[in-house]
Order: structure tokens, then C-alpha cells, then sequence
């Protein structure tokens, strides 16, 4: 029986993994933290799973995830992107194929580094994986998935993904949470890194992700943090991307969250980075765009009633 059609078989996708690097180095000259961060992006990188927005955004965009907002005090930047959707299951590109290639795909571009690695959903899964194959000084997970075998139980998920069960059938170790191995990493490392778990707390399928940790909160060096929000996605604002991400690095900042209550996305943003004249600016502008975008759906529906 021939499968449906999925986005794996669109023209752009299939052009953009087979002649695109798929990731970006920027170096900053004018750095104040000599570390390299690896921003991996998600599975909502391009939306809907057509060929002329996966045409624009892959080939003609060229974008990335954090792209906006990538954080210019660290010395390196690197933006990486999964085109296919797989949880880089297939890597990033025709000739970086794998998961393993990634890694020293990585390890060679990050030289001596200190490494942060950060991503929202699928790229939070990816920060992990790839944080503890790296021995990253600083993982942020923001939403990410701990394991993928509520996926693999999702038929659509899987229909949507041809390439996600064959891979698990045949590496079914890989389908079962990371727990194991990020509280390897945590208790194990000759250094003390950092793990940051931050979900929308009123989220279904963030919840049940999150339970996958309960192992973890023994470990001092783990920091989950609870947003009050319903849908799954970023859970702070990315204009503030950036600050909050510096903030974190130090621990104090992370000691005043409290793992058993939940925070509004605003105080949350507030409490990591502080309440700055540059931080009302930024959730100002936020606020109005915003606004601008529900005022013009309430307009939109008035002149278009039916």
C-alpha cells in the first residue's frame, strides 16, 4: 500500500537537505563571553507542510530558529536546523546523515569552547541529545520533549513522519527518555554543568513530558521551571531571548524560581531577567505587536462577517 504524501516528499525539502549545509557559524568579534551556543530549531521551523512555504522559507528565507534573537555576547553562534522534521534522527544534511555525524559535525566547530545549547520543543530535545554527547556547560530546554515514545504512539505523528518508527524498530533504545543519560551527565561530569527544563505548565503533552524528569529533581544542578501557559510552543518572550539566557548562566538567578509554582510567562521573563528600562522597552513593543495582530483578526472578522 503506498503511503500518503508527507512533507518529507516535497521538492524543497528534499533541495534543501541535499545542497544546504543546514547550519550557520556566526563569530562575534565584539563578544563579552567567550563560549560558543548552539541553537538547534524545531519542527515548527517551517508551517504549513507545503511546497511553496517550505520553498520560501528553506531556500529562499534560508532561516533558522533564533535567528531574530541569537544571543551576540557569546563569542560563537551556531544555528542548526532539522529539515525533515525527524528529531535529527537524519541529521541535517545529505552528507552529515546521522546523529553521530552531527556530533562531531559540532565538536569540530566548537573547537575548545564552553558550549550552551538551547532549543524549543523538538530543538529542547535536541539540546539535550546533543548537549550531553557535547558535554555542554549549559542545556536549556524550553518545552523540549524528554522522550519520543509518546510520539511513536501517535499514529498521526508517525503517518506525518515515515522516517520516525523505522528507525526506532531498529534503535529501540533510542525511543526511551533521556533521563538516564542527563542524570549520568548532572552527577557524572568532572565540571558542574547546568540543566534548565522550562514548560507551559498548563500544557497536556508538556506535562507529560515534564513527569519523565521526577528522577532528575534530586540532582542540584537541575532547574524546572513551571510557565502558566496552555499551548505548547516558547514559553518566555524571544525579544528577551537573549537576557534571559545570559541570566541563567548564573546560578542565583535560577535559585529564585520555585520549581512547585507555576509563573505568568511575564513574571517569569521578569524574575530571570530582571526589570530593566531595555526590558519594559522590549515587553512594550511585544505588548503592541501584539495587539496590532488581535486587532487586525477582529477587523478581518467585522468586514468578513461569513
Amino acid at each position: 500500500m503506498e503511503r500518503d504524501r508527507t512533507h518529507h516528499d516535497l521538492f524543497a525539502v528534499q533541495k534543501a537537505y541535499a545542497q544546504h549545509a543546514n547550519y550557520v557559524v556566526i563569530n562575534n568579534p565584539d563578544y563579552t563571553i567567550n563560549e560558543c551556543i548552539i541553537l538547534f530549531s524545531s519542527n515548527a521551523l517551517y508551517f504549513p507542510n507545503d511546497e511553496a512555504t517550505a520553498s520560501r522559507v528553506l531556500l529562499e528565507e534560508n532561516r533558522f530558529e533564533f535567528q531574530q534573537h541569537a544571543p551576540k555576547s557569546f563569542r560563537k553562534i551556531i544555528l542548526v536546523r532539522d529539515v525533515f522534521k525527524t528529531w535529527y534522527l537524519k541529521g541535517i544534511n545529505a552528507s552529515t546523515n546521522n546523529r553521530e555525524e552531527v556530533v562531531a559535525l559540532l565538536k569540530s566547530l566548537t573547537g575548545n569552547l564552553p558550549i550552551t545549547c538551547a532549543g524549543v520543543s523538538a530543538g529542547g530535545y535536541a539540546a539535550m541529545y546533543f548537549g550531553v554527547q557535547l558535554q555542554a556547560k549549559l542545556i536549556l530546554s524550553l518545552a523540549g520533549q524528554v522522550s519520543l515514545e509518546p510520539i511513536l504512539g501517535n499514529i498521526e505523528d508517525v503517518r506525518k513522519n515515515p522516517s520516525i518508527k523505522p528507525y526506532f524498530d531498529s534503535h529501540p533504545q533510542l525511543a526511551s527518555d533521556l533521563t538516564i543519560e542527563m542524570m549520568d551527565f548532572l552527577t557524572k561530569s568532572t565540571f558542574e554543568p547546568i540543566f534548565v527544563h522550562i514548560y507551559p505548565y498548563k500544557s497536556k503533552e508538556d506535562i507529560e513530558q515534564a513527569s519523565l524528569l521526577g528522577s532528575l529533581r534530586s540532582c542540584d544542578r537541575f532547574y524546572e521551571i513551571k510557565v502558566n501557559q496552555k499551548f505548547h510552543g516558547i514559553p518566555i518572550f524571544p525579544a528577551l531571548f537573549e537576557k534571559f539566557i545570559v541570566s541563567i548562566r548564573d546560578e542565583t538567578t535560577l535559585i529564585r524560581f520555585d520549581r512547585n509554582s507555576a509563573l505568568s510567562r511575564l513574571r517569569t521573563t521578569i524574575l530571570a531577567t530582571g526589570f530593566s528600562g531595555e526590558t519594559l522597552k522590549i515587553l512594550v513593543v511585544a505588548f503592541l505587536f501584539s495587539m496590532r495582530k488581535h486587532l487586525s483578526s477582529f477587523f478581518n472578522r467585522i468586514r468578513n462577517p461569513c
